[in-house]
């Protein structure tokens, strides 16, 4: 019976399970959506490395210009739109003391979001993905989308059009954003008012978790949460909501790589098939 040498049935293991090369091809999504308005996402590929402990990804993932209109609108806002002008490379890790993935991929762009003012239609707030806090001429340090920590812009009248933005890092972990501000609608049962709809707002704390689902070489998917909260005072209403932004990656073997780990498998599976099938009889 002939049989296949030792050292070649641990290359074809070697290759059925191996890691995947230094530069695997993915596919990836962001998404993004200013709190009860729509979403607007982006699509994008490339190559970068994914293993157990780290992931880099290129820079020029995405790029684009997306809108959502408000299905009902939130405190006078009716629409909000994204300038993607550019995405850095960027790197995820676990350590020892913090096991998920995590780290920043900074995201270049604008998000303008639409409203109406007095009766008028225009845009409220205007203000960039990314930045850098200035120590008078010397840069400090990085703020924005995906990489941290707070924002803050004002305008108007003795400043009473203002945002501030608490952004964070890419996570796989669970993150909370507090003090969300809830809108409850509901029917007064009885009295004057029992066929009037009376809203109320109460502040709650909101949990968004990523997951990794990749295999042990590294191959599959990962989802990665960022969210942001805003708080808002741009029309004579102060709301605080989540800007709930997400990274799902994708990655995928090489067509090389799959045909070598499909011949690895057929000729392990052929040598379990021979050890298995009986012998004729000698002489």
């Amino acid at each position: 019976m002939a049989t296949i040498p030792r050292r070649i049935r641990a290359a074809l293991l070697s290759a059925a399970f191996a890691a995947p090369a230094s530069a695997t091809p993915f596919e990836a999504t962001l998404s993004m959506r200013f709190g009860p308005l729509g979403i607007v996402s982006f699509a994008g590929s490339g190559s970068g490395t994914s293993t157990p402990h780290g992931v880099t990804l290129p820079s020029g993932v995405f790029s684009g210009t997306g809108m959502a209109a408000a299905a009902t609108p939130f405190a006078r806002m009716t629409a909000f739109s994204v300038n993607l002008t550019g995405q850095r490379a960027g790197a995820l890790q676990r350590t020892r003391f913090r096991p998920g993935l995590h780290g920043p991929i900074r995201i270049d762009g604008s998000l303008l979001v639409k409203g109406t003012v007095l009766g008028n239609s225009l845009t409220v707030l205007a203000f960039p993905l990314y930045t850098t806090h200035f120590w008078g001429s010397t840069p400090g340090y990085e703020i924005g989308i995906g990489v941290g920590p707070i924002l803050r812009f004002s305008g108007g009248p003795s400043g009473s059009r203002y945002v501030v933005v608490y952004p964070g890092v890419w996570r796989e972990s669970r993150v909370g954003v507090s003090s969300v501000t809830k809108m409850a609608t509901y029917h007064v049962a009885s009295g004057m008012r029992a066929s009037m709809v009376v809203e109320s707002t109460y502040r709650t704390d909101a949990f968004y978790t990523g997951e990794d689902s990749r295999t042990p070489g590294g191959l599959g998917r990962i989802l990665l949460v960022s969210p942001t909260a805003v708080t808002m005072n741009v029309t004579g209403q102060s709301v605080r909501f989540v800007m709930e932004n997400t990274l799902t990656i994708q990655f995928t073997p090489e067509p090389g790589t799959l045909l070598l780990v499909g011949g690895g498998a057929a000729a392990l599976g052929a040598l379990g098939w021979r050890r298995r099938r009986p012998q004729a009889p000698i002489g």
